[in-house]
């Protein structure tokens, strides 16, 4: 029987009940408890977890001191 919350003479010592865990975030073979109080184990096998894909577009601008020889790159982002 799963226990989502734990309250010992009238003081809570553990809450889960806002947890918002899944398996899908965890590495695999790590445990966790969702809000429910019920074990979890992660599916998320090491080195295949990504993040959402982003698109950002970018103007890189290169210039050479040739003084110097110090290259300097700036990036605008838009």
């Amino acid at each position: 029987m799963a226990n989502a919350k734990v309250t010992l003479n009238g003081v809570t010592l553990i809450d889960l009940t806002s947890d918002s865990v899944v398996a899908s975030a965890l590495r695999s073979g790590y445990t966790a408890h969702k809000s429910d109080g019920t074990s979890i184990t992660g599916t998320i096998i090491n080195g295949s977890a990504t993040t959402p894909s982003t698109t950002i577009s970018v103007s890189p601008s290169f210039s050479l001191n040739t003084t110097t020889g110090v290259i300097t790159a700036t990036v605008s982002k838009s």
